[in-house]
């Protein structure tokens, strides 16, 4: 008998084992967050709040659990304004995602008279309080019976909109029909803009909704064919949307809906009960429905009756569950999780029996499985009236290092690889680094070799396959052929998981010093499951793009496709890339094969087990310094997005890279902050229309902005400063789009030195803190710090930063106040210089302001700007820890 049934679109039903045969998840742990409350139903924080938990009771108080501590009164009463019982009362809550700026949020309650509500509130002056009688009615239904109310609200990572949740207004077996009925809200989702106002309406429906503009179906309907979808999530990293239906007396069902869909699902009740024949008993099945990704079976022992849904975690603290759905059974209080894996789910796990809470305390009635901002994982007991938050009891981290070299490249030129691994945390950890060889490459030697790394500590080898050759393992000398290989990090015994840390800087000689690049380790949950996109990549006489593959899998062959793509034209590489485990391969100089001069690529998983990685590096033909450029899902935020410096100075010119992903004309709006030729920041706008599938790459983009009359300075003064970009559509509204600048200095010989900086949005920005590891400050290299206020709107943020000494791993002294306006960028140079060291990082920190920062290091060649080295830099990427 299987437990779990993954289904496809085709009706095929694919068993799953039953889960207690599956390998148990070790070290998690529920600990307890709070207890004393009444029949909790809603456990959420808005974003970028880190100190308190709002926790939505059924009889209609919203309670605040701040610093741990539940507080004895509420944030929202509504108890006078609703009915509770059975499954009516306060259903919902969600907060706007500029809520720390605009104080509002959003509930979904059942009135006296049994009508659904949606309300806005503002919160007070005092931000533990909202204020009771700011309440606008959004929309309001008449429910038939008292039952299948739905009830969930959130709101989309990708643009904003919010999402709601409505039942099929109850009854066995959905009496009326509901659920399929185009003309009622009741069985479906909707999905509304809480920004805007339409005629007649509280709010706006999105021109892009499925039936915008019409009246039948109605334009606020997103997906239909829904019982009573009781928690539905989007998955942070990717946008996708899960959800969690409730069945009629047989079966549960979890939906999956990709990110890229324009809308309009039919799940299929009444019609089916998840993926089976329900009204009619048969012959019901439509090509028009969409079947759930899983469904399980109500059974008897254990009472299993109702699904919970739950989230994707893609929180750093617990990297065990990193990347798998969590939900449950509302009846038997199991916890379940799941991998997807393309258009299914693999890997099923019931975690009943081996995440027990700590205390005696048990999880029984689980009516939701929520998300802090950090992405740490919580769940209510409605029984017990208590809220656990999911740990680990073994903290590790796993970074994988996609390259390390010692190999010869174009023109006699040697390339080698710094290694840096840092432990920020209070115990010393274990450093296990397992090195698999790039075959293709030539490689060879594999292994893992283990070392310890104290507390605080960072630790740094100029040449990383020297290192791991001194340990013992057989990689050839480079004499005897170019070496090279994926690196496998992890550390153990580490206080929290987000304590370690790896990266790697592969340089080469050039010129009077060397030239290279600075290789982030991305975490394993930071892996690709699915799709990366990669911008910016050219083939020109100045320049050739390398394309890098590598698999993240630990078992199993990965098979990947790439597709390069460019002003509409599409160009699918025709063999099929084939990873083993830990394999790393690179396709040289991609674009030549499409005849393309710019484009982007597209790196899909078509089987295997995956994860995989993708970078791409951008050569230079005249000093081979190269240039890492990180992928990027393919559907992200719209959110405004923040390149880090844009610069026009004697000796650095900055281009601007810009890609409309999608098949309709972008405008995409620069507002650029510049922040270093006057005392304070001067604010310019400008804008550049991208036809459907274009990618400009525009060459000393300051320069262009002055041709355009914008009052910038004349040429041959210094300036610099952060560039916001944000890609609107014909209707206004915010699209999907990409930004990022690459900034050099001419090389004596020809060529040039340079770095990219990619756009990231907003949303990616820090709040508390960030760390910066790998920087140098000695005869060879110098290191820079940036810090930019990522709100160009917002209020002042005032920052300071933290030294320490890596190889003691102490703090050595803390800077005096940066004080940063709305946008603004400031750099300090040699920053290590300050504190009297050689080598560290650094801790950077919001002393006040509420708005997100952006800081960054370069690395660059040569003790001093001009002097003896090229002064390439190699940008280094914050680590936010919240």
């Amino acid at each position: 008998m299987s437990l779990f049934r993954v289904v496809r679109s085709s009706c095929v039903l694919f068993s799953a084992a039953l889960l207690p045969a599956f390998s148990a998840i070790g070290g998690v742990e529920p600990v307890l967050v709070a207890s004393g409350l009444s029949n909790p139903l809603r456990v959420t924080a808005p974003a970028g709040d880190f100190q308190r938990l709002f926790v939505a009771e059924q009889g209609g108080r919203v309670r605040i659990v701040k610093d741990g501590v539940l507080l004895g009164g509420s944030f929202l009463d509504l108890s006078g304004r609703i009915s509770s019982g059975g499954e009516r009362g306060l259903l919902g809550l969600a907060f706007h995602p500029e809520y720390r700026r605009n104080g509002r949020f959003y509930v979904n309650y059942t009135d006296p008279q049994g009508h659904t509500v949606v309300s806005e509130f503002v919160v007070s002056s005092n931000p533990d309080f909202a204020t009771p009688g700011s309440e606008r009615v959004l929309l309001r239904r008449t429910q038939p019976f008292s039952n299948h109310n739905g009830g969930h609200l959130a709101f989309s990572p990708i643009d904003g909109t919010l999402y709601l949740g409505f039942g099929d207004g109850g009854g066995g077996g959905d009496p009326q029909n509901l659920a399929q009925n185009d003309g009622t809200w009741l069985g479906k989702i909707l999905r509304i803009d809480v920004d805007g106002r339409d005629a007649g309406k509280e709010y706006a429906v999105p021109a892009d909704n499925p039936f915008a503009g019409r009246t039948n179906p109605l334009p606020e309907i997103w997906a239909k064919g829904l019982r009573n979808p009781w928690r539905f999530s989007f998955d942070r990293a990717s946008g996708d949307l899960w959800i969690g239906d409730v069945g009629q007396g047989a079966w549960e069902e979890i939906d999956w809906q990709s990110a890229a869909s324009p809308g309009g699902e039919n799940y299929g009740w009444r019609r089916m009960e998840g993926a089976h024949c329900y009204d009619p008993a048969s012959g019901c099945l439509t090509p028009s429905l969409t079947l759930p990704i899983l469904e399980y079976a109500h059974t008897v022992n254990p009472r299993r009756c109702s699904v919970t849904g739950g989230v994707v975690a893609r929180g750093a603290s617990v990297p065990e569950i990193a990347g798998r759905y969590l939900f449950a059974d509302y009846c038997s209080g199991e916890l379940f999780s799941v991998r997807r894996l393309g258009n299914e789910v693999i890997d099923a796990r019931n975690h009943k029996a081996e995440w027990i809470p700590a205390g005696g305390f048990s999880i029984g009635s689980v009516t939701d499985i929520g998300e802090d901002p950090r992405g740490d994982v919580y769940v209510t007991d409605s029984a017990g009236g208590e809220v656990f938050r999911l740990t680990t009891t073994t903290p590790s981290a796993m970074r994988i290092v996609p390259i390390v070299l010692d190999a010869t490249g174009q023109e006699g030129s040697r390339f080698a690889t710094e290694l840096v691994v840092a432990n920020r945390g209070a115990s010393t950890a274990t450093i296990r680094a397992t090195y698999t060889p790039a075959r293709r490459f030539g490689g060879a030697g594999g292994g893992t070799v283990s070392e310890l790394i104290g507390r605080g500590q960072q630790k740094s080898w100029p040449d990383a396959l020297a290192w791991l050759r001194s340990k013992g393992l057989a990689i050839p000398e480079a004499s005897q052929g170019s070496q090279g290989g994926t690196l496998r990090v992890e550390l153990t015994g580490l206080v929290s998981a987000s304590d370690g840390v790896a990266l790697a800087r592969t340089t080469t000689p050039s010129g009077t010093g060397r030239a290279g690049l600075a290789t982030p380790a991305p975490r394993a949950q930071d892996l690709v499951s699915e799709k990366a996109v990669l911008y910016g990549l050219r083939e020109t006489p100045s320049d050739r793009t390398n394309l890098a593959l590598l698999s993240g899998a630990v078992a199993g062959t990965t098979y990947l496709r790439v597709s390069l793509h460019s002003a509409g034209r599409t160009f699918v590489l025709p063999e099929t890339v084939v990873l083993e485990p830990g394999e790393w391969v690179q396709l040289d100089a991609v674009l030549v094969r499409a005849g393309f001069s710019s484009g982007w690529a597209v790196v899909e998983r078509l089987s295997g087990p995956g994860p995989f990685w993708a970078y791409a590096v951008f050569n230079d033909n005249g000093t081979s310094d190269g240039s890492y450029v990180a992928p990027v899902p393919p559907v992200r935020s719209v959110a405004t997005q923040v390149v880090p410096v844009v610069v026009e100075t004697p000796a650095f010119q900055s281009e601007l890279v810009l890609a409309n992903p999608g098949d309709a004309p972008v405008t995409a709006r620069l507002l650029w902050v510049e922040s270093l030729a006057t005392p304070s920041p001067r604010r310019f706008t400008a804008a550049e229309i991208l036809a459907p599938g274009e990618q400009k790459i525009l060459p000393a983009i300051v320069d262009r902005l002055r041709l355009r009359g914008l009052p910038i300075g004349g040429r041959g003064g210094s300036y610099a400063g952060a560039l916001f970009v944000t890609f609107e559509g014909a209707s206004g509204r915010p699209v999907q789009g990409y930004a990022g600048a690459r900034t050099a200095s001419p090389a004596p010989g020809g060529g040039a030195y340079g770095l990219f900086t990619p756009g990231a949005g907003v949303d990616e920005a820090a709040w508390r803190e960030a760390w910066l590891f790998g920087l140098r400050q000695d005869d060879a290299v110098r290191t820079n710090l940036a810090l930019l206020n990522a709100d160009a709107d917002g209020g002042t943020v005032t920052l300071r930063y933290e030294a320490f000494e890596g190889t003691a791993g102490r703090k050595v002294g803390t800077s005096r106040d940066v004080v940063l306006e709305p946008g603004e960028w400031v750099q300090v140079d040699r920053v290590l210089r300050e504190f009297a060291l050689r080598e560290g990082y650094v801790r950077v920190f919001r002393v006040s302001g509420s708005d997100r920062f952006v800081a960054y290091a370069v690395v660059n060649d040569g003790p001093v700007p001009g002097g003896s080295g090229t002064d390439d830099g190699s940008f280094v990427p914050m680590e936010a820890a919240e």
